[in-house]
């Protein structure tokens, strides 16, 4: 029974710690550099997608991993099931049935109303690669702590405030291009936060040696398509992911081809910072440094109604503070968990059994689910979540963040964490002889 105890103990408190570093930015902060290992936009490195039939899904330039998944224009969805050498082997999971919402969203949409400056909640810009250049334009491909990189991003800045939205640009170069570099652009991105930003673009360009994978011929002009990046070891992915989709969704509707695709590749990318945190890939570097500004000025015309910074859009869009309502109540969700699991671990020191546990537990929450009672409270709490204000709403998250809270997840964390090891230390209970045993031995 212990070994089995410790077995089960050792996996659940795998889960709490994991559990914990999703409520906050400390365990999300600690891993960061783990998980954004910095192979990414390296000249001349091509990893080639392809599906069943050898056809070429994309090209990305950065390390592929098993897992990692595409989301093309038109909605299909990939996943990477096999990498050999500089070749991935993805597997179709069908269309994005969100990705296909959002676009009918947007396409029924009736007004798309200019930006005003009611809405003061910046757009944060920076560049964690400010080495990044465009060769036919510069002669190089990286110059370090100059890079054209920063004439996109100025570009974009500038398209924005042309609209009305105010924009914090921030320029601060985070050089070399190794593996810490985003552990040093998080210290960028952090500032950013403190403005309380709609929404945070890393703006980069990609390393794939063709150009014409990235060009498109839009309104008679050559255009270096963008490419929308999000890190999949990161707490946010879900929102960050649903931004994606609508920025895709709607900027291609405005100038068709102007996305490439939406890539959720191995990575954190300082994500887990802000619910709409999404890295620009801007053309690759043999596009033309003019290729990519026109690129990111005509996706910035998508921005404002996409984060929800117009008039109209108080009513009609889906805009940053309903997302943020979400997060905030994912975030009781995951404590919710946190609850059930340290529930469990004291039913099963009590029990003695993991069959048992189980059963009760099963039985229990069948029990619950199946009441009139719990499915009416569910009917009332989904008609009250939708007339909640969605500023007040979005507060949840913040809460989510406080110090008090903190402390509470670590107190939980450690009380459970002592049980266990108390547990383990136990010594295993040898069977007791019953009256019927010691009455056969007579």
């Amino acid at each position: 029974m212990n070994k089995r105890f410790c077995t089960v103990a050792a996996a659940i408190l795998v889960c709490i710690t994991f559990l914990f570093g999703l409520a906050g930015e400390g365990y999300s902060s600690a891993v960061t550099g783990i998980f954004t290992a910095d192979n990414t936009h390296l000249v001349g490195c091509c990893f080639v997608l392809r599906d069943d039939q050898g056809r070429v899904i994309t090209e990305v330039s950065r390390r592929v991993y098993f897992g990692d998944e595409v989301i093309l224009p038109d909605g299909r969805h990939y996943r990477v099931i096999k990498v050999r050498e500089n070749t991935a082997a993805v597997k179709l999971l069908g269309y994005d049935k969100n990705y296909l919402q959002w676009m009918q969203y947007f396409k029924n949409m009736s007004v798309k109303a200019a930006a005003e400056n009611w809405y003061k909640r910046p757009v944060g810009i920076y560049h964690t690669h400010t080495d990044e250049s465009y060769k036919p334009t510069s002669g190089a491909a990286q110059e370090p702590a100059e890079g054209d990189i920063y004439q996109v991003g100025q570009q974009f800045a500038d398209s924005l405030r042309n609209k009305g939205v105010n924009v914090l640009y921030y320029k601060t170069p985070h050089d070399p291009h190794d593996s810490n570099a985003y552990v040093r652009s998080r210290r960028t991105a952090v500032g950013l936060i403190k403005n309380n930003p709609v929404a945070l673009f890393d703006i980069h360009r990609d390393g794939v040696p063709n150009a014409g994978k990235y060009r498109a011929i839009i309104d008679g002009r050559p255009v270096a398509k963008v490419r929308l990046v999000i890190g999949k070891q990161n707490p946010k992915i879900s929102a960050n992911l649903d931004f994606a989709k609508r920025l895709m969704a709607y900027a291609n509707q405005l100038h068709p081809g102007i996305i490439k695709d939406i890539y959720l590749g191995r990575g954190n990318y300082n994500q887990d910072l802000l619910s709409t945190a999404i890295i620009l890939e801007a053309g690759t570097y043999t596009n033309t440094l003019e290729e990519a500004k026109v690129g990111v000025a005509l996706l910035a015309d998508a921005v404002p109604v996409v984060l929800g910074l117009t008039a109209k859009s108080r009513t009609t869009a889906a805009g940053p503070m309903e997302q943020h309502g979400k997060n905030g109540w994912a975030a009781a969700g995951w404590l919710i968990v946190i609850t059930v699991l340290l529930v469990g671990v004291f039913l099963l020191i009590n029990n003695g059994s993991l069959e048992e546990t189980l059963e009760t537990a099963a039985a229990w929450v069948k029990e619950k689910l199946s009441s009139p009672e719990v499915k009416s409270a569910l009917q009332r709490l989904a008609a009250a979540v939708e007339k909640i204000n969605r500023r007040a709403a979005g507060y949840v998250i913040e809460y989510s963040k406080h110090p008090a809270v903190q402390r509470l997840l670590n107190g939980l964390y450690f009380v459970i964490h002592r049980a266990i090891v108390a547990a383990a230390k136990q010594p295993a209970r040898k069977p007791e002889k019953t009256a019927g045993t010691k009455k056969n031995k007579d």
